[in-house]
């Protein structure tokens, strides 16, 4: 699979899709007749299949930084329509509250108030933004050791333990959460002779290998208060956000059926 955004950023010879972007916009915006760009963060797709919400975040700020690009193009080029939207969302995603008794604030007031809930406070965005790898990309190279497809005969067995441990440490250096052994435990187990690993509730809707992902964000939901639906696509509207012509731009607002976006897209490179 492509790297996720953290795993990207490690490799010079991958440009980042704000670069992409910016070059591409140069060599179509020198056609006469005009252009179609489509600019896909698809891997915000990805990471919210994996249940991964630190990648997630990553992903689509790298994202924004390319609707950036566009923009800039837009403000030079007003006769160009730019359109931004999704084709679904993925693992209905949210941050929730939980209990947390050990909170005490002080009011303006000087009295003192006992927070039965954390709220989910802004600096869990920080958290996420600490995590320089992907939950893939931890659990990858441990899983395939965990469960060969096929064991050579003078390779040393892998055990559990020895997974434990060395998620454990992983997720120490790369990410702001810990696990204890028995959360990494539960994150690497498979049923005997399955192929992959799955959620003690409602399995039939993490379907996308590799479901070990998902099992870490059940995990270190108590540390970042992200929370998931699903590990596939759910029915949640998403945004649609227009700018460029008024005809056209202005087509997209309230809610629209997303097969609305290709009408006024064909209709903007028609003329009409």
């Amino acid at each position: 699979m492509f790297p996720m955004v953290q795993e990207r950023n490690a490799i010079a010879t991958i440009p980042n899709l704000e670069t992409l972007t910016k070059k591409s916009l140069e060599i179509l915006g020198k056609k006469k007749n005009g252009f179609f760009l489509m600019v896909e963060g698809g891997l915000i797709d990805y990471a919210g299949h994996d249940n991964d919400a630190g990648t997630m975040l990553q992903e689509t700020l790298d994202f924004d930084a390319a609707i950036r690009v566009a923009m800039e193009y837009v403000e030079k080029h007003p006769d160009t329509l730019l359109i931004v939207t999704a084709d679904h969302e993925t693992g209905g995603f949210g941050f929730a509250y939980q209990k947390s008794p050990g909170i005490e604030q002080t009011l303006p007031s000087g009295l003192h108030y006992h927070k039965p809930y954390d709220f989910a406070p802004f600096d869990r965005f920080d958290l996420l933004m600490k995590q320089k790898k992907s939950f893939r990309a931890i659990l990858e190279p441990i899983t395939k050791r965990l469960y060969p497809k096929e064991v050579q005969p003078d390779t040393l067995p892998f055990t559990m333990d020895m997974a434990v441990q060395e998620l454990t440490a992983a997720m120490k250096a790369h990410t702001a959460y810990e696990l204890t052994p028995d959360q990494a435990r539960a994150v690497l187990v498979r049923k005997p002779g399955a192929k992959d690993a799955e959620p003690e509730d409602f399995p039939e809707f993490y379907v996308h290998s590799s479901i070990h992902p998902d099992l870490m964000g059940r995990e270190v939901a108590t540390q970042n208060n992200a929370v998931w639906a699903a590990g596939t696509h759910t029915s949640t509207p998403v945004q649609a956000m227009a700018m460029g012509p008024a005809r056209y731009a202005e087509r997209v607002r309230g809610f629209i059926d997303n097969t609305e976006i290709a009408k006024i897209i064909e209709d903007a490179l028609k003329g009409r």
